[in-house]
């Protein structure tokens, strides 16, 4: 290959790295019009199916009054502590069918109107802490690879939905459920069961009234719960 070619070569490949470079950056912090859509009554926020690889903070700091937020189908691997910060407003969180293995201890916290959050198809290996979203409603997080659930998960009194079948653990502390408003649901796989530490743990978990669902049948809270 000639010198003239090879030099050109070499400055192809820089400007195409300095290109990448800067689409990511603008992606990361400023908010281009094709990535993020802000939709007609401006509460809802709309960014599916871009090939994001993080939180596009500029669309979100330029956009922190929405109320619904649509990251789904991207390649998010992780939900940094700040990235959502300034999204007070939020009610709906879509961030299914990314990649997600990470969301780092105190990133919902300032979700405090969070009602719905979905991370269905993702990575996870754990629960989210929710004790600071006292409004959600609907927790989405079937097929992911979550092999815990923490004791402390939900804030005190509210009636969730919560959808944990297509994961990696057999079983669930009851401790999780003692906060729970009567009405919670809660959707299982065959053979996960709900664990007691005594009769006396046993009895106060059995006077919540919550509805199981295990692949899609319903059962007795008694049936997938013991002292274990």
């Amino acid at each position: 290959m000639k010198r003239t070619q090879i030099m050109i070569v070499i400055v192809c490949a820089i400007t195409a790295t300095i290109m990448a470079v800067g689409v990511f950056v603008a992606i990361r912090y400023w908010c281009p019009g094709t990535i993020c859509i802000l939709m007609s009554d401006a509460t809802e926020l709309y960014c599916p199916s871009k090939g994001l690889e993080s939180i596009p903070l500029g669309c979100l700091n330029s956009h922190s009054e929405v109320e619904t937020l649509h990251l789904q189908r991207n390649n998010i691997s992780v939900v940094c502590k700040d990235d959502l910060k300034m999204m007070s407003s939020l009610r709906v969180l879509d961030l299914s069918q990314n990649r997600i293995n990470n969301i780092e201890p105190g990133a919902l916290n300032s979700l405090e109107n969070l009602e719905e959050l979905r991370l269905f198809d993702n990575k996870l290996a754990s629960v989210p802490s929710l004790v600071h979203n006292p409004e959600v409603s609907s927790v989405w997080l079937y097929r992911n690879e979550i092999i815990y659930v923490p004791e402390e998960v939900f804030a005190p009194g509210v009636k969730v939905d919560l959808r944990l079948q297509g994961n990696k653990f057999n079983t669930l502390h009851a401790r999780t459920f003692f906060e729970v408003a009567n009405g919670t649901q809660l959707a299982i796989d065959h053979g996960v069961t709900i664990c007691a530490k005594d009769e006396q743990e046993l009895e106060q978990l059995l006077g919540i009234y919550i509805r199981i669902w295990v692949e899609g049948t319903a059962v007795e809270l008694e049936n997938v719960s013991r002292v274990c």
